[in-house]
């Protein structure tokens, strides 16, 4: 069994800010809709039937950035290194 914690803390016309082992997130909403940014980044939109326990929740995750692998130097496109011979000049003289 994980440890939690959790604390919310109500500012007023329907804004809260949710205090949490993860982090801070904010939302904003009554009963029957919320909208709450989490602690995490994504986006949660809850929309309920007050008084029955029925809702829907749609959460949004942030997008994943994809960053390209520049490939190195004597590697080939998947970067497996390429045996290059090395030339050195003598210097006879």
């Amino acid at each position: 069994m994980g440890l939690r914690y959790r604390k919310s803390i109500n500012l007023g016309h329907r804004f809260r800010v949710n205090v949490s082992k993860s982090g801070i997130g904010a939302s904003w909403g009554g009963k029957g809709f919320r909208v709450t940014k989490t602690a995490k980044g994504s986006t949660r939109f809850t929309v309920g039937i007050p008084g029955t326990g029925l809702s829907y929740v749609k959460e949004i995750k942030p997008q994943k950035r994809h960053y390209r692998i520049k490939a190195k130097r004597n590697a080939d496109p998947y970067g497996h290194p390429i045996a290059v011979e090395e030339r050195t000049k003598s210097n006879e003289g």
